[in-house]
């Protein structure tokens, strides 16, 4: 659920640590829990102030905590939280654990979201009509859980879970929303699957150097409670390359693909937070999707930096049907500001212009 915010934010930085066992007089470990105390950041906090002519006006808070890894060169914990609603009765809030442990070998991920959220729906392909457009209710509960080890310096195996409970209400009886289209009145989605992967990235919020490449595949079957049968796989392989301290470019491609008895909530669709920013999520659904991103990054001023990006995605039946004429396309430029400097975690402000007109979004961390 994407969100834009329009506020100056804010980060505050108590730290709790303790200090390394060492042979240096009290004076010096005196110093070095200082220093520790002030290169730590526990939590991150800023206000929601949002608005778009799709929600109104958001209101709303967004915090993040962070924990101590349990070994110096391992990855930092951290919770997300946010809450919001707007003056359109839209509301969404969401916990989102992503839990490092057992000296780095373990990774645990965990999201728990609700929202109530009018959207549009604009029929199945990548040519469909803005005039096209149906408007429905859905009301959501969302959970979803990774856990995976670390099998060698750089791989990574784990099994996931996803599972989503809607229930759809039309804005009026229409063409679209009648019983040939697939979770037209919600249902349970309810699916298990794996992830295979391969981690050489420098940090994992903002990477500058390293491969990161993800493979994943979930069933849903009744078996496992959902009303749905089909099967998801998606694919990405991201690349980064600094070219000097302050600078680096970043490459995502990046494939989806779903077969069976697909419910239109989970047809491949870009979400326009992530994939072509500024787009609305849905404008193009379908059972496949391909997209390509590239971006230069770069430093502007202390905890401030910025980008300047190109991307492209299309939906499609099957990837074979991909046209070189029917790309939607994407361009433009954002501002960073890093909420946890340490840990690189930036909050993001993109503007785009994208599919003939502009778009805007804010969120916390990279879209890539």
């Amino acid at each position: 659920m994407k969100f834009i915010i329009l506020l100056i934010l804010f980060s505050i930085e108590p730290g709790k640590l303790y200090a390394e066992d060492s042979q240096n007089s009290t004076e010096e470990q005196e110093t070095v829990q200082t220093e520790q105390k002030e290169e730590f950041q526990e939590w991150g906090l800023f206000p929601v102030v949002a608005g778009n002519a799709e929600t109104g006006l958001q209101l709303g808070a967004l915090a993040i905590r962070f924990i101590k890894p349990d070994q110096p060169d391992s990855r930092t914990s951290t919770i997300d939280l946010i809450a919001f609603g707007t003056t359109n009765s839209q509301y969404y809030a969401k916990i989102a654990p992503d839990i490092y442990f057992g000296r780095g070998k373990y990774h645990a991920y965990a999201l728990f979201s609700g929202s109530l959220w009018p959207a549009n729906f604009y029929g199945i392909g990548n040519n469909t009509s803005k005039d096209n457009k149906e408007s429905y209710e859905s009301t959501d509960f969302n959970a979803a859980f990774l856990l995976e080890r670390k099998l060698r310096d750089m791989f990574y195996a784990g099994v996931l879970y996803q599972y989503d409970n809607s229930e759809i209400e039309a804005e009026s009886p229409s063409l679209h929303f009648n019983n040939s289209l697939t979770g037209a009145e919600g249902g349970v989605r309810s699916g298990l699957g794996f992830s295979l992967s391969i981690d050489t990235r420098d940090n994992i919020n903002d990477p500058r150097s390293g491969t990161f490449i993800n493979f994943q595949s979930k069933y849903f079957e009744d078996v496992f409670g959902s009303d749905f049968t089909y099967r998801a796989v998606q694919f990405h392989m991201n690349y980064y390359h600094m070219i000097t301290d302050e600078t680096g470019l970043a490459f995502k491609g990046y494939i989806r693909m779903t077969r069976g008895d697909i419910p239109f909530q989970d047809l491949s669709s870009p979400d326009g937070t992530d994939i072509l920013r500024g787009i609305e999520y849905g404008r193009y659904r379908d059972r496949d999707l391909a997209s390509f991103q590239a971006e230069y990054r770069y430093s502007i001023y202390k905890k401030w930096g910025g980008t300047f990006f190109l991307e492209t995605a299309q939906v499609a039946d099957e990837l074979s049907d991909l046209d070189i004429g029917g790309w939607k396309s994407g361009a433009g430029a954002g501002l960073r500001y890093a909420l946890n400097q340490r840990e690189k975690l930036n909050v993001r402000l993109d503007i785009s212009y994208v599919d003939s007109g502009f778009g805007i979004v804010l969120s916390n961390r990279e879209a890539f």
